[in-house]
């Protein structure tokens, strides 16, 4: 697994384990000891490290760093002739500005830094903590880290013990708040933050050099919108002069095509992952064709859930569902064609306030009509109560709390603002519109991560300059007109005359002009010409339709079925409950993201390893235990006990008018899957 780990202190834990464990083809594990000091890093470049910074610094990086903000103005890593590697670049930015370098470094990325001759380690995360770091501790006081979680729960000096609490809470929301993790003596180091060991005496101390603050800007859409529009491209073009090879995973919405429409080297090729050539796909194909750059179509076939399943569950870090690490099926067919993916991820979560709760107006069995106003909480209490949801019936009974009761018992008012978790808000404003993705594992959402375990990436709107800019932006340009198709329009014409695949509406048309053809395209869409292909699972979208693959294929019993002995070996879990929430799922409640979150976990290689169980038993010997089950994995619905249960609502259309918001979907999806 691509990442950071390290053990720092008594020697009573070895590295190995913590560095090769599910190490991928492709990957570059070095290892470094010098003592009380161990290191290993993997990477997906050749580049050597550690890095010396001064004859007793060695410093390490996983990620990418862009360039460095100064009194002078922004210097870009980009900018020489013969581009330093993301550790070479770190290396000289710390001979200049010592450690202080993180709070102006731009990247993505974690750090570790050791200075010898001060018998001090150091390690950190980027502002968003895009690259988590886990921290833990051995019984002999050994300090240890790592970006990998599963590895950290199965080193031998790391008595790893589930946490009932969070595991509730992974369960019901692919995702575990703040700086948590599933296992009580694992955390996370706080995003924005610099943790120091000192080796002379064993203690630790962290400095925050960063904290999100939103301080918006009251001015003008279109003002606010010019500015938007020359940011993106100075990033975009910042970034590909340096002519790699750079492929643009591309949908059929606004996000990526934004990517394409700043970028002034057409020498970019693009890939659209689909079931099929809908809607969506064709969309994609014709803004690539308008742009001028080469289409591919990376085609999931019927068996591409089980294909991923067990390859991304071996890199979770407990947040996210298997089936969001898109590329891993595609990993063959785009290895050697280019050097660099790009994505569009995350321009919904900053500039167009995904997070941010609109009125609506509910339409009966029509689903709900929402307006672009903020239909904002009151306080802390009813900001939990929004994030709550129902546990899933195949918790055990020790999982004695609610939800709403675990996610309470994390909130806390300090003299810094508003705790949750572990990391702490300077208001509630901060929280509501930014806590989904801030700290990144709060996103339950494998797509991001899954990418930094399959290919050297890039996602712009991630870049220092423009989340400093969206942290300026004043609510009512987020949710009422669109910043994203604003700027596609004032840098290509051509591309936003394309009507966005989700919407139907030209990215070119105005508001309000552009949210009222919206709607009416929804009803359109969802009753009049409703778009579906062969399968029942092929739907006008990026994505396969989850909760009708589930009930059309065998997949996810015969996957429980294989996994019944971990099951059966955690005391929270309950399998007569798994039995139950399958059935359920069959009968027509849709349990879809609850099975699996269960299907990434029991087949997490950690997890199999805590409850003691290296094999699979014969599925023969379990298909009865879960009803007649004929050749689709359909079971007898005499047989589904589903009365005793509060699922979910069926179906994912139940919002009319909103396109793959409406909850069963991360925050890293908009707009239909707009996050390529």
């Amino acid at each position: 697994m691509a990442g950071l780990c390290g053990i720092v202190g008594p020697r009573d834990c070895p590295l190995g384990p913590l560095l090769t464990e599910h190490t991928r083809t492709g990957e570059t594990p070095q290892s470094y000891d010098d003592g009380d000091v161990r290191v290993g890093v993997s990477t997906m470049t050749d580049a050597d490290q550690p890095v010396s910074a001064t004859p007793d610094v060695r410093l390490w990086v996983w990620g990418d760093v862009h360039g460095i903000q100064t009194t002078d103005g922004y210097e870009s890593r980009y900018a020489a002739d013969d581009v330093p590697s993301a550790p070479a670049y770190c290396r000289s930015l710390y001979d200049r500005f010592g450690l202080d370098f993180l709070s102006r470094v731009n990247g993505t990325f974690a750090v570790a830094l050791y200075d010898r001759q001060r018998e001090r380690f150091h390690v950190a995360t980027d502002r968003l903590g895009t690259h988590p770091i886990y921290l833990a501790e051995t019984p002999g006081g050994a300090f240890v880290f790592g970006t990998d979680l599963q590895a950290l729960a199965v080193s031998p000096a790391i008595d790893a013990r589930f946490d009932t609490d969070a595991l509730s809470a992974f369960f019901a929301t692919a995702a575990v708040p703040g700086t948590k993790t599933v296992f009580e003596n694992v955390t996370e180091l706080e995003p924005g933050t610099t943790l120091s060991y000192d080796l002379s005496t064993g203690e630790t101390t962290r400095e925050q050099y960063w904290t999100l603050s939103y301080r918006p800007v009251d001015r003008p859409f279109d003002e606010v919108a010019d500015e938007f529009t020359e940011t993106v491209r100075t990033v975009v073009n910042d970034r590909l002069r340096t002519h790699e090879r750079a492929g643009v995973l591309l949908s059929g919405g606004s996000d990526s095509r934004l990517v394409l429409a700043a970028a002034d080297d057409s020498s970019v090729v693009t890939y659209h992952m689909n079931d099929w050539m809908n809607r969506e796909a064709r969309v994609a194909e014709r803004t690539a064709e308008t742009a001028g750059v080469p289409f591919s179509l990376l085609q999931r076939d019927d068996r591409y859930p089980a294909r991923i399943l067990d390859d991304n569950a071996a890199v979770m870090n407990f947040y996210g569902e298997f089936n969001q690490g898109h590329v891993t099926g595609f990993l063959d067919d785009i290895h050697d064609e280019v050097d660099l993916l790009v994505t569009g991820l995350y321009s919904d979560w900053l500039f167009k306030g995904l997070s941010i709760r609109r009125w609506t107006i509910p339409l009966g069995p029509l689903g709900t009509f929402q307006l672009p106003w903020e239909d904002a909480p009151a306080d802390a209490d009813e900001y939990v109560q929004r994030c709550s949801t129902e546990l899933p019936p195949y918790l055990s009974a020790s999982a004695s709390k609610s939800l709403d009761e675990i996610l309470a018992d994390g909130v806390e008012a300090g003299q810094d603002g508003l705790e949750y978790h572990g990391v702490t808000y300077p208001s509630l404003r901060e929280l509501v519109s930014y806590g989904e993705c801030y700290p990144m594992s709060n996103d339950a959402d494998l797509f991001y991560y899954g990418l930094t375990q399959t290919k050297r990436h890039w996602t712009p709107f991630l870049d220092n300059r423009l989340v400093d800019l969206a942290l300026t932006v004043p609510v009512k340009h987020l949710i009422g007109p669109n910043l994203v198709n604003a700027a596609v329009a004032r840098l290509d014409a051509g591309l936003a005359a394309i009507p966005h695949a989700s919407t139907g509406v030209p990215l070119s048309r105005r508001y309000p002009l552009d949210f009222l053809q919206t709607k009416v395209n929804a009803f359109d869409h969802l009753f009049v010409r409703p778009e579906h292909g062969e399968k029942s699972y092929h739907v006008s979208g990026p994505w396969m339709e989850d909760s009708e693959y589930i009930r059309d294929t065998s997949f996810v019993l015969d996957t429980l079925v294989e996994s019944r002995a971990v099951i059966d070996a955690l005391p929270f879990l309950d399998w007569e409950g798994v039995v139950r929430t399958y059935q359920a799922h069959l009968a027509g409640s849709d349990y879809s993201r609850q099975l699996y979150t269960l299907l990434s976990f029991v087949r997490m290689p950690a997890v199999r390893h805590l409850a003691g169980v290296e094999t699979v038993v014969d599925e023969a010997e379990m298909v009865d235990e879960v009803g007649a089950v004929g050749e689709a994995g359909m079971v007898d619905e005499a047989d589904m006990p589903v009365s005793q249960f509060q699922p979910t609502p069926a179906g994912t259309n139940g919002e009319l008018y909103e396109h793959g918001t409406d909850g069963t979907h991360s925050i890293a999806r908009s707009d239909g899957g707009d996050d390529r």
